[in-house]
């Protein structure tokens, strides 16, 4: 028994170091982007950007934290976001390690761990990957109660750090505010349910609860009150205006090299209503199984009905990550009760292949990307080479006089090379924002340079994202 344990928890540890070696290693080569770049200078004193969206409060927070600790460059920056892959790999691994079934917990390794959107946002110093983390951490927390027979004093404590990492979830980027509301909307039930049905439950026990929930209301309150307020001031523009575009930006990030809207939302239904049926024929309705779907549920009334009650936009692609691991999930534990109730051979075979088909799938997908993307982030894939322009004027720069070079763009990329100017005292006067025919360098997009080419030597070419580096002719 305990060698077949080990040979189910070996290729999870083994993706799971994998893919952290991969996210620390794109954390410390990968350009700078420009929305990171904008929450460094936060860190530099912009009090102005601490009135946008762009400001993810607990991102910024351990940013600071670690560039006091570590310096300014990227990969410290990025540090909190690297340590909470760990976490998110960590509790991934405690939800499948007492899984009994080899072929499910190969799935729900594979599902969980082998995604590129994923993995794109643990490498990088933003709030997403950090919500994702301790999103995790919440959902394990809260689907080990229907695990293991629960006293009150045990499901208090897994209740609270539930709400604890969805509250961190919330503040590290807060379109996770509808995860947030929908775990304490269930905690509550599910405490009404044990309430039910468990003995020796009391006044203290009922008033310990209600300051945890009250408690609990605080922050949500705060995360609702930043929301107003980015709103007022019309900050809440990123997003798309219907479900489907949803959905269709999520299998895009997702699945970009076998994206088919109509064959994957088939794909997803066909999941769904199989994982609902189980639920009802087998009533399994203490299981994890059931509590992700009634979560996925809650989740995506919650997106429509700010939609129709707010005038909200629906959320895409990083704003709407919070349904990955969710639906990981609900893919995982459908495969685990089916291997659970379905013992013929024939039910067992099929299963099996249908898994192995997911997992070829998802593997040709994460390294047809590791072979074409991983060299930049998809969001930003225009600062791929940021950091090398800045690498490059500073090598051409004569040191030895102490003057400082200048330097116009394209405003994409102002705020990284400025970044780069700063944290590493470079020699470069801080760059402008609109190609200036005036300054010594001019770094723009190759077909949109308009000034006269005799004038100008092209000192490098980026093919990849079409962007060339200039540099003015001395006379």
């Amino acid at each position: 028994m305990a060698s077949t344990k080990r040979s189910i928890i070996s290729p999870v540890l083994l993706s799971g170091a994998l893919i952290l070696l991969m996210v620390a290693l794109r954390a410390f080569y990968l350009s700078f982007t420009i929305d990171e770049s904008i929450t460094y200078t936060i860190l530099q004193g912009n009090e102005t950007q601490l009135t946008t969206a762009n400001h993810h409060i607990l991102n910024t927070f351990l940013m600071r934290i670690s560039s006091a600790i570590f310096g300014e460059g990227e990969f410290a920056l990025r540090l909190p976001n690297v340590l909470l892959c760990a976490v998110y790999i960590l509790f991934v691994f405690r939800i499948l390690k007492n899984e009994k079934h080899e072929a499910a917990v190969l799935l729900g390794a594979f599902v969980l761990l082998w995604n590129p959107f994923l993995v794109d946002f643990f490498s990088l110093a933003r709030g997403y990957g950090l919500s994702i983390g301790f999103m995790m951490g919440s959902l394990y927390f809260f689907l080990r109660t229907g695990m293991v027979k629960h006293t009150f004093k045990s499901y208090i404590n897994d209740m609270t750090l539930c709400i604890v990492m969805a509250i961190l979830a919330m503040f590290s980027n807060l379109s996770t505010i509808n995860f947030f509301m929908t775990i304490l909307f269930l905690c509550i039930a599910q405490y009404y349910w044990l309430t039910k049905n468990s003995e020796g439950i009391n006044k203290k026990n009922h008033v310990q609860f209600s300051i945890i929930i009250l408690l609990a209301i605080v922050p949500l309150i705060l995360a609702i009150r930043r929301l107003l307020f980015l709103k007022e001031l019309k900050q809440l523009y990123f997003g798309v205006d219907s479900f489907s575009d949803t959905l269709a930006t999520l299998y895009i990030n997702v699945l970009e090299r076998f994206n088919n809207f109509y064959i994957l939302t088939t794909v997803v239904c066909i999941i769904l209503v199989l994982s609902v049926i189980i639920v009802v024929v087998k009533k399994r309705f203490d299981s994890p199984l059931f509590k992700l779907l009634l979560i996925l549920g809650m989740l995506v009334i919650a997106t429509i009905a700010q939609h129709i009650l707010f005038d909200a936009k629906y959320p895409a692609e990083r704003t709407a990550m919070y349904f990955v691991p969710v639906f990981g999930l609900i893919v995982y534990y459908l495969s685990s009760e089916f291997y659970l109730h379905f013992s013929s051979k024939v039910a067992r075979i099929s299963g099996t292949v249908i898994i192995l088909a997911i997992m070829t799938i998802i593997t040709l997908n994460f390294f047809k990307w590791a072979d074409t993307g991983a060299q930049y982030t998809k969001v930003w894939k225009f600062d791929a080479h940021t950091s090398d322009v800045a690498a490059t004027i500073e090598s051409l720069t004569d040191k030895e006089k102490g003057e400082k070079v200048t330097l116009s763009n394209h405003w994409l990329f102002e705020s990284t090379l400025n970044y780069y100017i700063n944290s590493q005292s470079l020699h470069i006067e801080t760059a402008l924002h609109d190609p200036d025919s005036t300054t010594t360098f001019v770094y723009n997009f190759t077909d949109q340079f308009e000034f006269d080419t005799t004038q100008y030597e092209v000192i490098e070419t980026y093919d990849d994202i079409g962007t060339s580096l200039y540099r003015k002719v001395l006379e």
